[in-house]
């Protein structure tokens, strides 16, 4: 998800987030990601000079306004993308208002109360995605709910990390009213399956016949951590006592 520029060797700016923000988006409609070499050379090489191939090639449905969106926020020349993300929900919300009849979520890759108050304030979705291992903590963004669901707004954690954030996750979901479904982070033919999510978890989380995924009762988030796998892919320790 680096920049061009950053590969040159320039100073990262707030556009070079708004490319990383426009793979990000560009992998969760197409399903593939926007720059992928069979090496890391190849991949640089592909950010430096080639665009990634149009989302309807993967998504048909694609609307030609989410497409144009995504194409600057990729653009190679920083001056080329968008100058803030203000810019990007302000057409985040036209295309919203455009397309009434299809809900529209998103907020993964946000941060802060602030940002959720301004994607709620200018109605740029109508479910709400915040992560709590990469967003806000679970206390934070159980705010962001209550601001969403006053707002008439739904809030389905996005999880794409270890069985460590899908755990608190878990509980962000479990703790508030209007979370209609649980993400369970799946896909096989990627290698992320759930004994790759949770392989530091003494008890990987599991789907019932129900189709409902419980809550551990335990203290905090509930995880018990495979001690004998984390000794054995530790690579040093360091003790911290009283005086450090």
């Amino acid at each position: 998800y680096i920049a061009p520029e950053q590969i040159n060797g320039d100073v990262a700016t707030s556009r070079s987030d708004i490319f990383s923000f426009g793979c990000i988006v560009y992998e969760a409609i197409s399903g593939r990601r926007a720059f992928h070499g069979e090496s890391t050379a190849q991949t640089l090489q592909q950010i430096l000079a080639a665009d990634p191939p149009p989302l309807r090639n993967f998504k048909p449905q694609t609307p030609a306004d989410l497409q144009r969106i995504v194409t600057r926020c990729l653009a190679k020349k920083p001056e080329d993308r968008y100058g803030s993300a203000k810019e990007i929900v302000t057409d985040l919300r036209r295309l919203r208002d455009k397309l009434d009849t299809l809900p529209i979520a998103g907020g993964e890759d946000n941060h802060g109360l602030h940002e959720f108050k301004l994607l709620i304030d200018r109605g740029c979705y109508d479910i709400l995605q915040p992560d709590a291992l990469l967003s806000e903590g679970v206390g934070q963004l159980r705010k962001v709910a209550a601001l969403a669901e006053v707002s008439g707004l739904e809030v389905a954690p996005h999880t794409w990390g270890n069985g460590i954030g899908l755990m608190g996750n878990l509980h962000l979901a479990a703790a508030i009213t209007n979370c209609p479904f649980l993400e369970f982070p799946h896909d096989p033919p990627s290698g992320w399956t759930a004994a790759a999510r949770d392989q530091m978890l003494l008890e990987p989380l599991e789907i019932d016949t129900d189709g409902c995924v419980h809550v551990p009762d335990r203290p905090g988030f509930g995880l018990v951590l495979d001690e004998e796998r984390i000794a054995h892919y530790t690579v040093s320790t360091h003790t911290v006592s009283a005086k450090d």
